[in-house]
């Protein structure tokens, strides 16, 4: 039953509500009552830009460069504050920075994080990253590194996959113990779905993996990559096209499969102990 006061039941009351959902997003009423738009001017009255990175970087507010630190796993980012105030800035995973050195990897963040910069200061951070180039020299130790567009909205992708990523690592330890049971194997895992999703050429991501994670092995990269490369097909559509609903589906059949399994392995099992124990009992 609906209550009394439910907006979809007072009409009068649907129309204030809503407009103080919209001030309260970032608009406040004019003189003529209609809401508009909160200038920077503002937002920055008591002298600290409260944001977005993205709303900082187009204001103007900031500028970002990377630095490679000799691997895709890591990126160091500094901001530098080019406002006459103090910033507080909130950054999403999905930032990608293009290598300024031609023939090398470029690179993804994928954390969030919030960066503090003061009036006329420069704040550095490391990040974690991944690569988008498997076919690419892995980065040196170059500066310079500019803020660009993720390819493929490989960003939001991103995004989607960092709101799910607890519950699809839960899983994927469960389902295979032994290649994705750390959390270092499945960020490899990501990894692999990342270079998925861009296209990247199978034998180049094995390289790869055998260079940076399996220490030469090219049998065990080829072994990790063949174990997961079903599963992060299916991850990196699912990225793709940002679909929770096919996730779930995705998530709770895979389930079903691996409880059949395990039923067939104890059914098995059971099996096995039952013969032996008839044959000992035969003696």
């Amino acid at each position: 039953m609906l209550h009394p006061f439910s907006p979809t039941r007072n009409p009068l009351l649907s129309a204030a509500l809503a407009l103080i959902i919209i001030c309260s997003a970032g608009c406040v009423p004019s003189s003529d009552g209609e809401a508009r738009s909160v200038t920077s001017e503002e937002r920055t009255a008591s002298g600290v830009f409260s944001g977005t990175f993205k709303e900082a970087v187009e204001l103007g507010l900031i500028q970002v460069k990377g630095q490679g630190l000799g691997t895709y796993k890591e990126i160091e980012l500094a901001f530098e504050n080019k406002s006459n105030q103090d910033l507080s800035i909130s950054m999403e995973a999905g930032s990608y920075f293009q290598n300024p050195e031609s023939g090398s990897q470029n690179l993804i963040t994928l954390s969030a994080t919030v960066i503090e910069v003061k009036k006329d200061g420069t704040t550095r951070t490391t990040l974690p990253s991944a690569c988008t180039n498997a076919g690419l020299r892995v980065p040196g130790r170059q500066s310079g590194w500019a803020l660009d567009g993720a390819p493929k909205e490989l960003d939001l992708a991103l995004r989607f996959y960092g709101k799910h990523e607890e519950k699809i690592g839960k899983f994927l330890a469960k389902k295979n113990p032994q290649e994705l049971g750390t959390p270092e194997q499945r960020q490899a895992f990501l990894q692999v779905a990342i270079w998925t999703y861009l296209g990247d050429n199978p034998q180049d991501i094995i390289n790869l993996l055998a260079q940076e994670v399996f220490h030469n092995d090219i049998q065990k990269a080829k072994n990790f990559f063949e174990s997961v490369r079903a599963d992060a097909a299916e991850i990196a559509e699912m990225m793709r096209n940002r679909d929770a609903d096919a996730l779930k589906a995705w998530l709770e059949a895979a389930t079903e499969v691996a409880i059949e399994r395990g039923k067939e392995r104890l059914e098995n099992a059971t099996e096995n102990a039952r013969d032996r124990l008839n044959r000992l009992r035969s003696n």
